[in-house]
């Protein structure tokens, strides 16, 4: 069965609601930075480096298993819409987004940190992958 047509991918998405609601610092973990401030170990102030935590790559490998990540999608261009701005910064829009817009949303944002280290975690962070697991759970509700 071709991911995409999953009947469970908006189930498997809004199980990780509790999660992201409860403890969203438990996607993400940071690796503290170290040196000694010479040349050859150089000190780079600032909290740490913030990274994917297994459960935050749990989430990527589940969005991947049950098609969230559209192949062939041309996320780079469809980053340049509308659509994609008001998804990313218009709460109230990502609340009303269908299933195919919240695809291509995870689709950016995945496939975007490949190329801009921290846009997974930013996402984790600013509570961005909540308000997806919100929407994929109201869809759940109201029967997909």
């Amino acid at each position: 069965m071709d991911a995409s047509n999953d009947p469970n991918r908006l189930a498997r998405l809004a199980t990780y609601l509790p999660e992201l609601k409860n403890n969203p610092k438990h996607f993400v973990q940071f690796i503290p930075q170290e040196g000694r401030g010479t040349a050859d170990d150089p000190l780079v102030l600032g909290t740490g480096v913030p990274i994917l935590s297994a459960f935050g790559n749990q989430f990527v490998a589940m969005a991947y298993e049950a098609g969230w990540v559209e192949k062939g999608f041309n996320w780079p261009e469809w980053q340049k819409t509308e659509e994609f701005n008001a998804l990313l910064f218009d709460r109230a829009f990502l609340a009303s987004a269908n299933e195919h817009q919240l695809a291509r949303l995870l689709t950016a944002i995945i496939r975007k940190d490949r190329f801009a280290d921290g846009t997974l975690t930013h996402s984790f962070e600013s509570g961005l992958m909540l308000a997806i697991a919100e929407r994929a759970q109201a869809l759940v509700s109201m029967g997909g």
